[in-house]
């Protein structure tokens, strides 16, 4: 691994716009090992199936040790990051899943939605909007509180979070909270952070490849399902907590959804992890910084589900 000017740590991964969406997905147990810290002890993880309207949607379920927050416990529906393309629970998801199931005391429903190019737009969103649907109606046989549900949600996987969180609100599923961390809101790549913040990870080549994979040709990208920072009406969404990242060039959707939020009436706290690239919340290994922000992610879903 080497660093750049601004401490940012590479991993030495071969470039992603070279690869196909298989070879992608098959580096990614190398990619945590160089990047995250051993998994932290838990006092359960069980494979489950949820249903949705399309059949089986495999899902984990992760649970902590104690019930500092009541029994049953807390659900938090989790959407793992990959840009909709990549990603998984088993590799990619186990670690962080690990660590905010036992700081926030709640059980966390991992869920596999299927991934694109197999599985394109929408099919992704319909599969975690099922899932959450499932969590609310079922939770209970998971030892859930179902009236205590939130979702998650990082990177590609903040797509869906922010998504299925508007689509709670126009079905009454009562939501409690929404964990953003540095999630893509915007597919038409037009803030200014797509020029300026291109030097540390994330560019726009990748995130080329990732649409081009994830998005049907003709498909419009201000498609409110494809770029929930279009939706025309943010007002009674649940309150949402966004992670930023200083070096991360989705920084510029994020805050516009930050402020699109508050113009609603969304309580909505967004902190920025400065001179942290896109992505650092899963490499506790390389930054410290991501044990602070998963202290952080926690007591905000801790405050959110002791209402």
């Amino acid at each position: 691994m080497t660093s750049d000017e601004h401490g940012i740590v590479r991993t030495n991964m071969r470039d992603i716009t070279q690869m196909t969406p298989a070879q992608a997905r098959a580096i990614r147990g190398e990619m945590v090992q160089a990047s995250e810290l051993p998994p932290e002890p838990i006092a359960s993880v069980r494979d489950i199936t949820v249903w949705g309207a399309k059949g089986e949607i495999p899902a984990r379920v992760f649970t902590p040790e104690g019930a500092a927050l009541g029994d049953p416990r807390p659900i938090l529906v989790w959407f793992h990051g990959g840009g909709m393309v990549i990603g998984d629970n088993y590799v990619q998801s186990d670690r962080p899943a690990r660590r905010i199931a036992n700081r926030t005391h709640c059980l966390v429903l991992a869920v596999e939605y299927g991934l694109a190019p197999e599985h394109p737009f929408p099919e992704g969103i319909d599969d975690c909007w099922a899932s959450l649907r499932w969590a609310a109606r079922h939770g209970a046989e998971i030892g859930g509180d179902t009236s205590r549900l939130a979702v998650y949600g990082d990177s590609g996987g903040g797509l869906p979070a922010a998504v299925t969180a508007v689509m709670a609100r126009d079905e009454a599923l009562p939501l409690r909270h929404q964990l953003l961390v540095y999630p893509n809101l915007d597919c038409t790549m037009r803030e200014d952070s797509w020029r300026t913040n291109v030097s540390h990870g994330l560019n726009r080549a990748a995130m080329q490849w990732f649409l081009g994979h994830y998005l049907p040709p003709g498909t419009d990208p201000t498609d409110p399902k494809a770029s929930p920072v279009f939706t025309p009406d943010l007002r009674g969404v649940a309150p949402a907590t966004i992670i930023a990242a200083e070096y991360d060039p989705l920084i510029g959707e994020e805050i516009t959804y930050q402020r699109r939020l508050r113009e609603a009436g969304v309580a909505v706290e967004m902190r920025t992890w400065k001179g942290m690239p896109h992505g650092f919340f899963v490499m506790s290994r390389i930054y410290p910084q991501a044990l602070e922000a998963a202290d952080y992610a926690s007591a905000r879903l801790r405050g959110a589900f002791h209402r």
